[in-house]
């Protein structure tokens, strides 16, 4: 049986792939080299996770996960990056408006920041914004 956290990312990455301008293009391993594919792409992951030992029921514990999804897009004079920023965003948060895109058993799925980023040190600029989830669900003690 796989843990909870590699079956929230796996919901995820089914919710977003072929229904964003990524196309395809989603994943869930933090060490896929981007560089020389074709963009958009997307990468979930998983972070800081709380346990509320407080809240036990029926021998389940409540857990917070803190999820990433980065979404890394290539800048062109054309386009710019914000634009597109905010059409992939838009996209993204669209697919994961209900809780069950994140999986069964997850109980809330809130937005809680966005955060863009740039990497201009080569000749092609590469943009990455961060939405970042927390992601509440139950897990076996």
């Amino acid at each position: 049986m796989s843990h909870r956290r590699k079956e929230i990312r796996e919901a995820i990455k089914n919710s977003l792939i072929g229904r964003t301008d990524a196309g395809e293009n989603v994943f869930i391993d933090r060490v896929k080299p981007l560089y020389g594919m074709p963009f958009p792409a997307i990468v979930v992951t998983t972070g800081d996770e709380e346990n509320r030992a407080d809240d036990v029921i029926d021998n389940y514990l409540a857990r917070a996960l803190e999820v990433s999804i980065d979404i890394y897009v290539e800048a062109t004079e054309e386009t710019g990056i914000d634009d597109v920023f905010d059409e992939m965003a838009n996209q993204v948060e669209g697919c994961l408006k209900d809780r069950e895109a994140f999986g069964a058993g997850v109980m809330d799925a809130v937005l809680q920041r966005t955060s863009p980023e740039m990497d201009n040190q080569g000749e092609t600029i590469i943009g990455r914004l961060r939405l970042t989830y927390r992601v509440s669900y139950m897990a076996s003690e």
